[in-house]
């Protein structure tokens, strides 16, 4: 998932960070009432680099450990990243499936850091944030209604980390 590809950065990366607004492109209401913004959004197409055989659990697993792995170098988070769970759609192959049935995730792996600047817990920093890793069919911000509900239910004050400048 190189940064070059797709939006991997920061918003409003190249200006003055003295000038940088507040407003970045999504900002979400959680069910909480706190209010967060997408800070960083990496994506690429979820099996990019595999070069022969069909989706698998097991190469499913892999690719899902291996996004969670790099996800807070992506995003300069220092937290547990958030896997919200995909939906996997599953084909059998019959006898010529010798690896199991074919289980495909979405077309688009995305690595997402989404910042609050109230505190997650009290008596901390006075910032707070979270990576969360999904799986969506096209690239953009996160719109399917599902992946927005699960963002929205998140217990930010438990899953969130503070830090300061």
């Amino acid at each position: 998932m190189p940064c070059g590809r797709v939006a991997c950065r920061p918003a409003n990366y190249n200006l003055v960070p003295s000038t940088v607004p507040r407003e970045t492109p999504l900002k979400l209401t959680l069910n909480s009432g706190r209010v967060i913004s997408l800070g960083v959004l990496c994506q690429d197409r979820t099996y990019e680099g595999h070069l022969a055989g069909y989706p698998h659990k097991r190469m499913n697993d892999e690719t899902i450990e291996r996004l969670l792995a790099k996800a807070p170098k992506l995003t300069s988070d220092q937290g547990k990243p958030l896997l919200i769970d995909p939906v996997i759609s599953v084909r059998d192959r019959g006898a010529r499936a010798i690896m199991g049935p074919e289980e495909r995730l979405p077309e688009v792996a995305c690595v997402a850091r989404f910042d609050s600047n109230a505190l997650a817990k009290i008596g901390s920093e006075p910032y707070s944030s979270l990576t969360i890793v999904w799986f969506q069919e096209a690239f953009g911000v996160p719109t399917d209604a599902t992946i927005l509900e699960q963002i929205r239910a998140i217990d930010w004050e438990d899953r969130a980390t503070d830090w300061c400048w």
